[in-house]
């Protein structure tokens, strides 16, 4: 009688071990799901950003193009009428 609820014990003792396994590994990966989710509506909504100031963020990047572009003539110029590094 001893060996049997010794063995009914061991039986209970793995399939609770188990579960408690089986519910770790559950909420594990539903978290890195949710992380998934999470990333792609922050992508949607960083997309729909853009759309929505699609003209300002072009106005933007044509000013700093045309500062950056207007700085190298400026430096260009200076430096072939002699304002350069000399050698």
């Amino acid at each position: 009688m001893k060996k049997l609820l010794t063995n009914a014990y061991v039986k209970c003792s793995n399939a609770l071990f188990n579960a408690k396994t089986s519910v770790k590994r559950l909420a594990h990966e539903e978290k890195g799901g949710a992380e998934i989710i999470a990333t792609i509506i922050l992508v949607a909504i960083v997309v729909l950003l853009a759309l929505f100031f699609r003209e300002q963020i072009g106005n933007l990047v044509s000013s700093i193009w045309g500062g950056i572009t207007g700085q190298s003539e400026q430096i260009t110029t200076s430096f072939s009428a002699g304002g350069g590094a000399q050698g």
